[in-house]
């Protein structure tokens, strides 16, 4: 019997896998699958899993035989893109494993260690499993200015400052956080942040296939912005920003009512708009270092 993948089908991807011109660019050389180099079999390169996923619709395979195969090789996907970058069709990869791995989701294939992590989203609304308080209060003390920041959150605003799970919590993309607020207080750009009441984007359920939990936090966020009179999105982290401007309209249907800004492009607008300038120029080097000014 020919098997289906509904999810596949949903999002207009099912003959993809028919498209493989099998050349093996994704396995050798510049770009291919660094899961591939690992294992070192053909299901887990982009190939492969394209031939498997074909014979399994086609029915050339039982689902006994190549079903599990298939779901072992979507899921050790690291979602790169390397494959893309040289397949010579143009395959869109990455799209095809999210929607297989909400495929595996619906036939309750889905890897234990998801159904943990998806737990920890739901429990604590971020992906690492700390407590909500400390999106801004556990690093907000190494910020100049502590109260200034914290009386920003839920304030209504044109501009919404998206921290993000890691850039809440880790140690490093910290700094960028608070390098950011320090610069957007500097050119006097009124923003917002939502502190406990951020939640996660949903990347890493969207990432995962799990379409339905990613729509949860999406529309949440959506509706905290939208209570206080956002009109444009920035965010530091690469994760967020490409699910606020891409991937909640490919995978959600959602189109965010917001301007979304890559905090380096939040930046370049300063620039633009004569709101940020250099004390040194840009590329020259200086003895003192490099300044910012209003």
């Amino acid at each position: 019997m020919d098997m289906r993948f509904p999810v596949l089908e949903q999002y207009g991807l099912r003959e993809i896998p028919f498209t493989c011109a099998q050349c093996s660019f994704c396995q050798v050389g510049h770009g291919a699958c660094p899961t591939f180099k690992v294992k070192r079999r053909d299901s887990y390169s982009g190939k492969g899993k394209m031939l498997l996923a074909r014979a399994l619709m086609q029915g050339r395979l039982k689902a006994s035989q190549g079903l599990e195969g298939l779901r072992d090789a979507v899921f050790g996907c690291t979602l790169c893109g390397g494959c893309e970058e040289v397949c010579q069709v143009d395959i869109p990869f990455v799209k095809v494993y999210q929607a297989l791995r909400g495929d595996f989701l619906k036939k309750g294939m889905w890897p234990d260690a998801l159904v943990t992590a998806r737990e920890t989203l739901l429990k604590t609304k971020n992906i690492l499993g700390q407590a909500q308080m400390d999106r801004v209060e556990g690093w907000s003390y190494w910020h100049p200015d502590e109260d200034a920041l914290l009386d920003r959150v839920g304030i209504a605003a044109k501009t919404a400052f998206f921290f993000g799970c890691a850039s809440s919590f880790k140690a490093v993309p910290v700094q960028a956080t608070i390098a950011t607020t320090l610069v957007m207080e500097k050119i006097g750009e009124d923003f917002t942040i939502l502190g406990e009441d951020e939640w996660c984007c949903g990347a890493p359920m969207i990432m995962t296939g799990d379409f339905e939990t990613a729509r949860v936090f999406a529309e949440h966020n959506i509706q905290k912005y939208l209570e206080l009179g956002v009109e444009r999105i920035v965010t530091n982290c690469p994760g967020c920003y490409k699910m606020w401007a891409h991937e909640y309209h490919e995978f959600l249907d959602i189109e965010p009512p917001f301007e979304v800004l890559y905090g380096p492009q939040g930046f370049q607008q300063g620039l633009d708009e004569g709101r940020l300038t250099f004390t040194t120029p840009l590329g020259v080097e200086a003895q003192a270092g490099t300044g910012l000014r209003q």
